[in-house]
Parts: structure tokens; sequence; C-alpha cells
């Protein structure tokens, strides 16, 4: 049997090989799923933010990522986001839809029963901390606007 962090780092590569084999897929189906208005003044970055999130989750299995990476990519979302006038609640609901898909995934990748648990934690606690600095952000740019 394989000591643990071995074992997990073995089945995080292999499920960011399977992602990268299917990444093209992925961007289709997010962008086929999530909610996006005419009046959105990023429209045209919001695929290439589902990019980079894509990215960024493959990074985080990896462990080769920074928070600094990542509050770099939620300010920028959220300045997006309060730039289009747009309802926090629609970039929570295509934040999930990506962690939705992207679980999907895990779920094709040909893990064992007890590897998919392992990444699917790591998956979600990724999405979790990236949606809250989003959140966050979005907030504090919210109050600063009142004063």
């Amino acid at each position: 049997m394989l000591p643990f962090k071995k074992k997990i780092v073995e089945a995080s590569n292999s499920v960011v090989h399977f992602l990268e084999c299917h990444e093209d897929n992925f961007i289709d189906l997010w962008e086929k799923s999530i909610l996006l208005h005419d009046g959105d003044i990023h429209q045209q970055k919001v695929r290439e933010n589902g990019y980079k999130m894509y990215d960024l989750v493959k990074r985080a299995l990896r462990n080769t990522i920074s928070e600094g990476e990542m509050k770099q990519l939620a300010e920028k979302v959220a300045k997006e986001r309060m730039e289009a006038e747009i309802n926090i609640g629609e970039f929570v609901y295509n934040n999930n839809v990506g962690r939705s898909i992207v679980v999907s995934y895990v779920f094709q990748s040909g893990l064992s029963r007890n590897d998919l648990q392992l990444i699917i934690d790591k998956v979600n606690t990724y999405f979790d901390h990236f949606c809250f600095l989003v959140v966050s952000e979005y907030t504090s740019l919210k109050e600063n606007e009142k004063c």
C-alpha cells in the first residue's frame, strides 16, 4: 500500500491529466450552463475567467497555486461583477456550475472510491474558498461604493 501522501499525489495527477484531456469540453459545457445577461459589459471575459478558474483548479490539485494567485483572480472577478452591475448570486451560481462539472469529471476519471473522496474534498474546498474570496471582495467594493 502506498503511503498516504504519495497516493494523493498520484490521484491528483491522474485527475489533472483527465481534466487536461477534457478541457475544451469543460469550457463548452460550462459556458452553455451558466447564467449570463446580455447587458453584461464583461461577457467576453467570462469564458476567459472560466478557463483561468479551470487552470487554477488543476493547479490546486497539484498544490502549485498560491493564496495570492487565488486572491488576484478573485479580485478581478469581483471588480468585473461590480462594474457589470450584476448580482453576485449570478457568480455564485456559475461557480457552482463549474464545481459540478469538475466533480462529474473527477467521477469519470477512473479513480478508486477512496481516492475519489480525497479529490472531491479538495475540489470542494478550493471552490468554496474561491467563492468566499470573490464574494468578500465584491462586498467590500460595494461598501466602499456607498461612501
